[in-house]
């Protein structure tokens, strides 16, 4: 009978001092579900959503542990997000504190919600999916569901310290909105070379071999002119040259010898197609959009410039070897406000480069490969600033060739080397030095 008393007791003081630690280990890693006591008396009431298409599920919270009634469904419309300030107004008449709008970072979803909450002068936090993720996972019973959502992210909002979206971020937002649709006539771009090229062949079979730049200036006034090769077969030499140079301001002895090329070219060349041939009519089409969608990339490109210009960290980015007008200022863009970032390892994170480490037994767990739960497109502008970077003696290609020289092979040296390349960039700015 004692011995079973001792043996319980034993259990007992085992499986306390098990919950202890994983408590502790919690609170250590900033886990929702044991937040520090201190964020108590500092966190204002706040109404948590959970945003989807069309939808969302809202909550509110007089604090982290007593909510304002049960999560509740609303379209995304006026009528919808007008409850949204009526439950602001109800937790302010109760707490006489003004409450703050946490939601989630959804694609474009919360786009709309976003924009009334600035038109109605709203303060609002925007929690990162993965945050609220882990604090699901953190359960015993990891159940996701839109109203389970709601209390994991007023957990997300009660234990971290997070940023309010301020006015100062509006230049970053247009940046990153520039950036994208920089992007997205980058792909547009690609998509019409792909079928350019496809009818060219057609039409102008080899003439690639012709011209080193196909989509340069002299190649590209040519096809918007001239759709077909028998066009040119009994051109004037001259006439074409003083077309040229109206259309890319070369000088004579440039244009009459570009003139006479192209001339020599359609005479020999055998077309696969017809003057009459729907392929013509494609291909001037598809040269219009050639011009339209690149100078359309050109004059977004340089708003995201003349932005950046505004910024104190243009010009330390600029100072690092390799990187440009260009990758600098998107890379302003992509990074945003670097005061909400703390540590370097946030940053790090956020551009998903941080190891993915996974240690059990007998396995290490170090020297794996990076998360990539970052900003992607934050790690393609960081990629194509290391290729260039190596191309001169730096801090940065020492560091590159000591992984060589090392045993790293080159893709994996060159990852590390992002990862430098991201800590240099946030000491840098955070100290307003120039690279050395």
């Amino acid at each position: 009978m004692v011995s079973e008393l001792v043996s319980s007791n034993c259990r007992r003081e085992i499986y306390h001092a098990l919950n202890t630690k994983v408590s502790k280990e919690l609170k250590e890693e900033g886990n929702c579900i044991a937040p520090k006591k201190g964020n108590k008396k500092m966190k204002r009431p706040c109404v948590a959503l959970d945003v989807s298409k069309g939808s969302s599920h809202y909550q509110g919270w007089i604090n982290e542990d007593k909510k304002l009634g049960n999560p509740k469904k609303i379209e995304h419309n006026q009528e919808g997000f007008r409850e949204i300030l009526a439950k602001a107004k109800e937790l302010e008449g109760i707490t006489n504190e003004k409450p703050i709008v946490v939601f989630e970072a959804t694609g474009v979803y919360h786009r709309t919600l976003q924009h009334f909450l600035e038109e109605n002068g709203m303060d609002y936090i925007i929690v990162s999916p993965l945050a609220s993720a882990k604090v699901r996972k953190s359960n015993i019973r990891s159940t996701k569901t839109d109203k389970k959502d709601c209390r994991n992210i007023a957990k997300v909002y009660y234990s971290k310290n997070l940023k309010v979206h301020g006015k100062g971020d509006e230049i970053y937002e247009r940046m990153l909105d520039l950036n994208r649709y920089y992007q997205y006539l980058t792909s547009q771009l690609k998509k019409v070379k792909v079928q350019f090229r496809l009818v060219l062949d057609i039409v102008f079979p080899n003439i690639d071999k012709l011209w080193a730049e196909l989509y340069g200036e002299i190649p590209m006034a040519i096809l918007r002119k001239y759709s077909h090769p028998n066009q040119l077969r009994s051109k004037n030499p001259e006439t074409l040259a003083r077309y040229l140079m109206k259309e890319t301001c070369h000088h004579y002895g440039e244009a009459i010898k570009e003139a006479n090329r192209a001339i020599e070219y359609c005479k020999a060349c055998c077309s696969g197609c017809s003057e009459a041939s729907v392929n013509c009519q494609v291909l001037k089409d598809l040269v219009s959009q050639l011009s339209e969608k690149t100078q359309e990339q050109d004059n977004c490109l340089n708003q995201i410039i003349d932005l950046a210009k505004d910024l104190p960290n243009y010009e330390l980015l600029l100072s690092i070897p390799g990187i440009s007008d260009n990758l600098a200022s998107r890379i302003i863009a992509e990074l945003g406000d670097l005061d909400r970032f703390s540590r370097v390892r946030q940053i790090t994170a956020y551009a998903g480069l941080d190891p993915n480490i996974y240690q059990s037994g007998q396995i290490c767990g170090l020297h794996l490969k990076i998360t990539k739960k970052g900003n992607k497109n934050l790690r393609c502008l960081l990629y194509l600033a290391i290729q260039n970077t190596l191309k001169s003696e730096n801090k940065v290609s020492e560091f590159y060739h000591k992984k060589i020289a090392a045993g790293m092979n080159p893709k994996a040296a060159k990852i590390a080397c992002m990862n430098k390349l991201l800590r240099i960039i946030y000491s840098m700015c955070k100290n307003g030095c120039f690279f050395q």
